[in-house]
């Protein structure tokens, strides 16, 4: 998305053109968004524990990638608001690169929070 036109749009990766990759990046940003908002609503009651019993310092990993998420989404979102109202196409451009880092960010954050529960994940479901 953030090509500053230097992506040869007519190339494909394993078939797929850059308006596919595009479509994809989108579709599974919609799906994630809504099984994180699941993900949160189910927690709800953890995120008000930690902060009204002030635990934050023993919580710290999940409440970066929780940050970091919003964050990821806001920045993510506000080029398309800009694209939509035809505005400033460098602030666009600033978003989407802002965006595009903090979500490498949050893929490591991701990957630890997965990794973390594993054995608790496969324990939960071999009892049952």
């Amino acid at each position: 998305m953030g090509n500053h036109g230097n992506i040869a749009i007519n190339e494909q990766v394993f078939g797929i053109s850059y308006y596919g990759w595009s479509d994809i990046h989108k579709i599974c940003i919609v799906i994630l968004s809504f099984l994180m908002i699941f993900h949160i609503s189910l927690h709800w009651k953890w995120y008000n524990v930690v902060i009204k019993k002030r635990l934050l310092a023993k919580n710290i990993q999940v409440l970066t990638l929780s940050v970091i998420f919003i964050l990821v989404a806001i920045t993510g979102l506000i080029p398309w608001f800009i694209d939509l109202m035809i505005g400033d196409l460098m602030l666009r451009k600033t978003f989407i690169e802002i965006h595009d880092k903090l979500a490498i960010i949050l893929s490591g954050y991701l990957i630890l929070h997965v990794i973390k529960r594993l054995k608790w994940f496969f324990t939960t479901f071999e009892n049952k």
